[in-house]
C-alpha cells in the first residue's frame, strides 16, 4: 500500500492517496503516513484536497500543531482568510514542542494582519517574533513589517529607521530597508540624509525595482539642499 501511495504521490493522484491511506491496517503507520501526505499535498498545491480530507483524530495527534499549520495555508490560498486565521491561531496554541512551527503560525498571523491593515496587533506580534526567535533566518523580514507598521501608524520615525538598519543590505529586504528609509528621511525633511540613502541604493543595487523611484526622490533632496 505504502509504495502505492508513493505511486499516486507522483502522478499527484490525491483520490488514490486518499483511497490507499483508508486500508492501512496499523494505526501508527497511517499516522507518520498521513504527515508525509500532508507535507507532500501542501507542495503540490493541493489546497481543495487539504480542508475536505477528515480522518480520525488520533491520526494526527502527535503532529496537529503542523496540521493545522498546513492546513491553514490552504484556507488562506483559497482566499479563505477568516478560517486561515483561526487555524493558524490553533496551530500556535498547540506548538509549545514545536518552535518553528509556532514561529511560522505567528508570522502568518502577522501576514494576515498587515493585509487587513491591523496593525496595532501586527505591532504587538511583530515584537514577540523579535523578542522569542532572536536567531531566526526570517529575522530580517520581522524588522522591515515592524519598521513598516510603526510608519504606517506615524509612530516615532526613529524607531522606523532602528528596524530597518537591522537589516543586512545584502539581503533580499535590502533594497525595501533602504527605500522605505530614504522616504522616512524626506518626510522629516532631512534632505542630507534623504541624498546620502537614495545614493546608496543607486551605487550598491543598480538592478533594484526601487531605483526609478529613488532617482526621482534622489534628485528632489538635492533640490532642496541647493
Amino acid at each position: 500500500i505504502l509504495a502505492r501511495i508513493r505511486v499516486h504521490q507522483r502522478l499527484q493522484d490525491y483520490s488514490g492517496i486518499q483511497e490507499s491511506w483508508e486500508k492501512m491496517k496499523d494505526d501508527l503507520l497511517r499516522s507518520l503516513v498521513l504527515r508525509e501526505i500532508y507535507r507532500h499535498a501542501g507542495k503540490d498545491f493541493q489546497y481543495e484536497f487539504l480542508i475536505s480530507f477528515e480522518f480520525d483524530e488520533q491520526f494526527w495527534r502527535d503532529w496537529k500543531s503542523e496540521g493545522q499549520l498546513i492546513r491553514a495555508h490552504a484556507l488562506r490560498m483559497l482566499d479563505r482568510r477568516d478560517e486561515a486565521y483561526k487555524l493558524y491561531q490553533i496551530s500556535h496554541a498547540l506548538a509549545d514542542r514545536f518552535p518553528v512551527v509556532r514561529e511560522r503560525a505567528l508570522y502568518h498571523r502577522v501576514l494576515i494582519e498587515l493585509e487587513v491593515q491591523d496593525f496595532e496587533r501586527a505591532e504587538q506580534h511583530l515584537e514577540q517574533l523579535l523578542a522569542s526567535y532572536p536567531e531566526s533566518s526570517y529575522r530580517a523580514e520581522y524588522h522591515f513589517w515592524y519598521a513598516l507598521v510603526l510608519h504606517e501608524k506615524k509612530q516615532d520615525p526613529i524607531r522606523s529607521l532602528m528596524a530597518l538598519r537591522q537589516i543586512d543590505e545584502s539581503l533580499e529586504r535590502g533594497d525595501d530597508s533602504i527605500f522605505l528609509q530614504g522616504r522616512i528621511h524626506l518626510e522629516q525633511l532631512n534632505w542630507s540624509q534623504a541624498s546620502r540613502v537614495f545614493g546608496r541604493l543607486k551605487s550598491n543595487l543598480p538592478e533594484s525595482p526601487y531605483l526609478e523611484q529613488s532617482l526621482l526622490f534622489l534628485a528632489e533632496a538635492l533640490f532642496q539642499q541647493v
